[in-house]
């Protein structure tokens, strides 16, 4: 219920798209949290769960990615972020790949790569140890971090910290995972707006994408 988890104070959110290297591993709850949220005035960012098993199924994975939030390109302000985590590495694993520092950022990389040159603010998630243990952080400086940290932290400088995996939230039920976001994301740049033209008299233009919002003035036919 996007209009209770505003009331609630929450700022912005992080929706999963999918997870994998195919659209129909779409977030089958993807377009119900993303309209949630947008019609409720909170930011949104994305992200994606991995399974891939090489450099290349990265890329494809973010192509699907990019397919499935492509409606929503103008009105993402947030990063769109790379998940890889145990599950993923065992995936991997199973399918042969050896999964160390070099793989991990390697895809990383690939999947933010993809992003980025589509216009979007790409970032990757992970946990303090895969920072310490199974990246090479200083090969990801380009890209936005979201570090698991659930001490006092965060132990590393991040662009967002998750800090909690059984928060309540009113208008979400059951356990949700909490962040705090150090960093201000504006709007989108101008390559992602999209423009058109009122197609009637007296459309009130206001401050947030929803009906409580402020009414900063009005359009006309035409405008």
């Amino acid at each position: 219920d996007g209009k209770a988890v505003k009331k609630a104070g929450i700022q912005f959110a992080v929706v999963r798209a999918g997870f994998g290297n195919a659209t129909s591993q779409k977030d089958n709850k993807f377009v119900a949290n993303m309209n949630g949220a947008l019609n409720a005035g909170i930011p949104v960012g994305v992200y994606w769960f991995s399974y891939a098993r090489s450099v290349q199924e990265a890329r494809v994975e973010a192509k699907a990615c990019l397919e499935i939030i492509k409606p929503y390109q103008s009105r993402i302000t947030y990063p769109v972020f790379f998940d890889f985590e145990y599950d993923s590495e065992e995936y991997a694993e199973d399918a042969g790949a050896m999964v160390d520092a070099r793989y991990v950022t390697d895809v990383t990389k690939a999947f933010c790569e993809e992003i980025a040159a589509a216009g979007y603010i790409a970032g990757y998630y992970t946990n303090q140890d895969y920072y310490k243990n199974k990246l090479y952080p200083k090969e990801l400086e380009a890209y936005e971090l979201w570090l698991a940290d659930y001490t006092d932290g965060p132990a590393y400088e991040c662009a967002i910290q998750q800090y909690a995996s059984t928060g309540k939230v009113d208008g979400i039920d059951g356990n949700v995972d909490i962040n705090l976001c150090f960093k201000s994301y504006g709007e989108p740049s101008n390559s992602q707006k999209k423009y058109g033209t009122c197609t009637g008299d007296g459309v009130r233009i206001r401050k947030e994408a929803h009906t409580a919002a402020k009414v900063l003035g009005s359009a006309d036919k035409g405008d």
